[in-house]
């Protein structure tokens, strides 16, 4: 995983839904959302009647689990696909896959998340997305509109199929927005591997048929798989990013994982040229250059916190990724990493003092310790801490100098609603009456 239903309220509460349910037989929808469910131990919802009529004529999707053995076919149908949940005994919750074909243009979408937490997507999400503003697939060709006059997608030596710049990008440029092919509930991992694979691959064959085909051609880091659920599970385990949930989810203690058929592509580097946030209001990944980027160069993401010495990196990447890192960072000589692995514990010596008894020009320092060692993705954090310093000794001009670098930086890397981006903003607006004032 990088660092990445709608809905009825769970197995308890299930007398007490919301009128936009209704129940009959074993098909359940949200109205007038488009999503759609089966639950097959229990009551389930019934879809409206346009919708209803068509379920007369579609293949029934109760499939055995034992069918990962065999070659696995998808039977799809426009806005009636459906798919089966899954309960978890010890942690009492249920997971379903919710899904929707004429999301974002008819590009479509696969939710597997509780009731409850899919009732909140539905409500605090707009659910839909401007086909302008994004990429995306119509009848299986990508809108060329913005996608291809930016980037393209080709082999790289020693790591597959990556992404290149067809223009110049300057830092705080947009180069990707796209919706989620998948959006997992991480509670998922907590199922048994039938059920687990089971949704899984339920929720792959419920997209439309071009983007399906996009998504099951990801890397999977294992070459020759020839059984359709180890597939599946390793494309997910490849290429999902961490997405934590907001602090108004439902059920905040349990982030998402994201899968995309096109941000997906972005391969690793422990400094990269691009940062990444998910935006729940618009159900969108952005990805802005952090640096200048040259045509023809290959856009990266980091896929782990990069404020690490190089041997807990590649560590990190190969348990996990199943590849040892080749980014020039990893690549340099035996005096190059271990300054780099020397400024790196700076950087997590200087990060404790700061918070308790730091000063501006160890602030300093720590601003100069990230630069030296390009870690543009998590500068804001930096500027951050120096704003800090600087108010707390009453110089407001350095503070607020700081304070809208970390601002400008932050949003590209957390977006709008990160926390250190929020507590710049608050400082930005008045200085003196931040809680750092003059506070020695």
């Amino acid at each position: 995983m990088k660092l990445n239903y709608l809905l009825v309220f769970g197995i308890v509460a299930a007398r007490n839904l919301s009128p936009k349910f209704q129940y009959e037989k074993e098909i359940c929808v949200l109205k007038p959302s488009p999503l759609q469910v089966v639950y097959p131990r229990r009551e389930t919802c019934l879809l409206n009647s346009s919708v209803e009529d068509s379920l007369n004529n579609t293949t029934n999707h109760h499939t055995s689990t034992s069918s990962f053995s065999q070659p696995y076919q998808y039977d799809y149908h426009p806005r009636t696909s459906l798919a089966p949940c899954s309960y978890s005994n010890k942690s009492e919750f249920e997971l379903c896959v919710f899904a929707d074909s004429e999301f974002v243009s008819n590009r479509g979408i696969s939710i597997v998340t509780t009731a409850r937490r899919a009732e909140f997507l539905l409500n605090v999400t707009s659910m839909k997305s401007s086909e302008d503003a994004h990429d995306a697939i119509i009848d299986g060709v990508e809108d060329t509109r913005l996608s291809l006059a930016k980037y393209r997608m080709a082999p790289i030596p020693g790591k597959g199929i990556g992404v290149l710049s067809k223009q110049k990008f300057s830092p705080g440029d947009l180069i990707m927005a796209q919706t989620p092919s998948l959006l997992i509930d991480a509670r998922i991992d907590l199922l048994p591997d039938d059920q687990r694979l089971f949704l899984l691959s339920q929720s792959i064959g419920l997209l439309p048929p071009a983007h399906r085909a996009r998504v099951l051609d990801l890397s999977t880091h294992e070459p020759n798989i020839t059984d359709h659920a180890h597939r599946v599970s390793k494309i997910i385990k490849t290429n999902t990013f961490f997405i934590q949930s907001p602090a108004i989810d439902p059920e905040p203690r349990h982030h998402y994982n994201a899968l995309f058929y096109g941000i997906s592509r972005l391969n690793h580097d422990c400094r990269p040229n691009s940062g990444y946030h998910f935006d729940f209001k618009t159900m969108t990944q952005y990805v802005y250059a952090l640096r200048n980027i040259s045509p023809g160069e290959e856009i990266t993401v980091s896929y782990i916190d990069p404020v690490a010495t190089r041997a807990v990196r590649r560590e990190m990447l190969l348990r996990t990724w199943g590849f040892a890192c080749s980014c020039s960072m990893c690549q340099q000589s035996d005096s190059g990493w271990r300054a780099s692995d020397d400024r790196i514990a700076l950087i997590d010596i200087f990060s404790k003092d700061l918070e308790s008894r730091g000063t501006p020009h160890m602030a300093e320092l720590f601003v100069s310790l990230f630069e030296q060692e390009k870690l543009f993705i998590v500068l804001y954090e930096a500027y951050a801490s120096a704003a800090i310093e600087w108010n707390r000794v009453g110089d407001r001009w350095l503070a607020l100098k700081y304070a809208y670098l970390a601002i400008e930086n932050g949003l590209y890397s957390g977006g709008v609603t990160n926390p250190v981006v929020v507590e710049m903003q608050a400082l930005a607006e008045d200085p003196e009456k931040h809680w750092s004032w003059m506070l020695l």
